[in-house]
């Protein structure tokens, strides 16, 4: 998903219920409730798209053929890890 900048989009008399920094999976999950719970949210990310590290990206093989790489934080890891 692709996202502006909310500073193009922000009015300085503009009222918000909720301000979520960060559109990683986190706050655009939060995000979305509130939204849900028709609250009034400005969601800032500091990245053009949102995601986070939770990423996929569309790609082409030599054959023409199109596959989705998966690029989030977990892609390459070979056990769980310990958080």
């Amino acid at each position: 998903t692709t996202a502006t900048s909310s500073c193009l989009h922000a009015s300085s008399e503009a009222q918000y219920d909720c301000l979520v920094i960060g559109g990683g999976i986190s706050g655009s999950t939060l995000a979305h409730n509130l939204n849900n719970a028709n609250l009034n949210i400005l969601l800032a990310e500091q990245r053009d798209y949102l995601g986070g590290n939770v990423k996929s990206e569309v790609h082409t093989d030599e054959d023409g053929r199109e596959f989705i790489f998966e690029k989030g934080p977990n892609s390459y890891a070979t056990q769980p890890s310990i958080v």
